[in-house]
């Protein structure tokens, strides 16, 4: 099950935008609903809008869960601070009712979720957003969650053992079809455990930021800015 009214919003007659126009994730819900209620094994796909620009826009206005500026930022970048941490909230409020759901089934199950990107919103510099020209670790860092039903680790008492112990290991998203197949138990030709990073076995490897390797010199660090030295590159 994917989640694509906001594709479908881009070619409706009324040209409305996929950015301001599209629906709230919780839309979602009913679709999950359906395909969990389904007879059989299978694999969900929930593809969600998360906390893509504009913020304010991926949940409802009522939703406004932060207002404060304890890092005396500009207003400007106040508010937009603001937004994206109520839209990380409400984000994942959506992501905690989709595994509710799923541990409701009692069935032996495995939950993933992850971002394809992370987000820099003024942390250190005057950057919102993300790129690969000049990245950061908020940028790059995503979050990558597993959670296994009691069904599931009873299943897998290898596999949910060996989580444990993967849980700080660096690997980049170029692995994801390799752990999809561990959880489901597929294997194939060509699959090995040194590429599959929740496995034991695994072997770490260079990762890149578009053509560059990712490394603590050319992916600039994350530290928190003044406000001098903030204005003083825009004066610049």
């Amino acid at each position: 099950m994917h989640h694509k009214q906001w594709v479908d919003k881009q070619v409706t007659s009324d040209a409305r935008r996929w950015d301001t126009q599209a629906p709230f994730d919780e839309s979602v819900l009913p679709a999950v609903d359906a395909a969990l209620a389904a007879r059989g094994k299978r694999a969900v796909f929930v593809h969600l809008m998360g906390c893509h620009l504009a913020y304010n826009n991926r949940y409802p206005a009522s939703f406004d869960a932060f207002t404060a500026n304890p890092r005396q930022l500009p207003e400007r970048w106040s508010k937009t601070v603001n937004r994206y941490d109520t839209c990380v909230h409400y984000n994942d409020g959506i992501v905690t009712n989709i595994l509710e759901r799923v541990r409701a089934t009692g069935k032996a199950s495995a939950t993933l979720y992850f971002s394809d990107h992370g987000e820099e919103i003024y942390d250190y510099r005057d950057v919102i957003s993300h790129n690969d020209t000049s990245p950061s670790k908020y940028m790059v860092e995503i979050p990558f969650v597993i959670w296994l039903s009691d069904g599931y680790k009873t299943l897998r008492r290898d596999l949910a053992r060996d989580l444990q112990s993967r849980v700080k290991q660096p690997f980049s998203l170029t692995d994801l079809p390799i752990v999809l197949a561990d959880l489901a138990g597929v294997r194939f030709p060509g699959w090995i455990p040194q590429h599959d990073p929740i496995a034991p076995q695994f072997q770490p490897y260079t990762r890149y930021v578009g053509q560059r390797q990712l490394n603590t010199t050319n992916c600039l660090k994350g530290r928190r800015f003044t406000l001098r030295q903030a204005f003083g590159r825009r004066r610049r």
